[in-house]
């Protein structure tokens, strides 16, 4: 009997374990004083814009144990400890509050998701296989940098001078109206932005980058290996291509 009653007690404590392992906590960090912040690792942030200052993390106690959470200068930056995710950790979601926001990294397999922002200047670079969101954007000089298999979605951007930098395999996709329009692209990357207008559009693409562009009323363009490049509209074209490059301009 009493041998049965210790099976039945280390059942049940089994049977508990996992499900407090799996139990949702929050944990709120004490920091402020930042408008930038980097994330790496794998974890989801969500950016909102407010009078003051607030970050909390909500996921499984574990997992938050292992976050690093932390500002230097004026950057908040949300790492693990280790550095990396394995197939056993399990994504934490951070909220993160701040009155204004300059530049944002993301990299590793890190998602973050921003509000509509409204600044002088903005820059973001993604890398690895992380994930950036943009609900809107206006802005003076603005800049994107992705590298790796990163992804950068941005609606509505509105912006004096642009700057789209890719490589890699990743890919950006980008709407709104600026009006000077820069891209940069390499590797394998992809830029559409057929949705984009831009009066003024400078392009140079290598690789096999495609790059599809809005439409434009003034066009630079300059491919090399089997690049691929379009640009809308009936702009003036002055074009600059080696290689198998293709380039469509009007």
């Amino acid at each position: 009997m009493t041998k049965m009653i210790s099976a039945i007690a280390l059942l049940s404590l089994a049977t508990v374990a996992p499900a407090q392992d799996n139990a949702q906590t929050s944990r709120s960090f004490a920091l402020r004083g930042f408008d930038r912040i980097e994330v790496g690792g794998c974890d989801i942030v969500a950016v909102a814009l407010g009078s003051g200052y607030a970050v909390t993390a909500r996921g499984r106690a574990a997992n938050i144990d292992n976050l690093r959470i932390d500002t230097t200068g004026s950057t908040l930056r949300i790492r693990r400890r280790n550095d990396s995710c394995n197939g056993h950790d399990r994504r934490v979601a951070i909220a993160v509050t701040l009155p204004s926001l300059q530049a944002v990294g993301v990299s590793g397999a890190a998602e973050m998701n921003l509000p509509a922002l409204d600044v002088r200047a903005f820059a973001a670079d993604t890398s690895g296989a992380g994930v950036l969101r943009l609900a809107g954007l206006r802005g003076g000089t603005v800049s994107f940098g992705l590298s790796g298999a990163s992804q950068t979605t941005v609606r509505d951007l509105q912006a004096e001078r642009v700057k789209l930098d890719t490589s890699g395999a990743s890919h950006l996709r980008v709407d709104g109206a600026v009006r000077r329009l820069t891209i940069d692209s390499s590797g394998a990357s992809e830029v559409d932005s057929r949705a984009l207008s831009a009066p003024d559009v400078t392009i140079g693409a290598s690789g096999t980058a495609k790059v599809r562009a809005g439409r434009a009323e003034q066009a630079q363009i300059g491919a090399s290996g089997m690049a691929n490049v379009t640009v809308e509209g009936h702009p003036r074209c002055t074009l600059s291509k080696s290689g198998l490059a293709r380039i469509t301009c009007g």
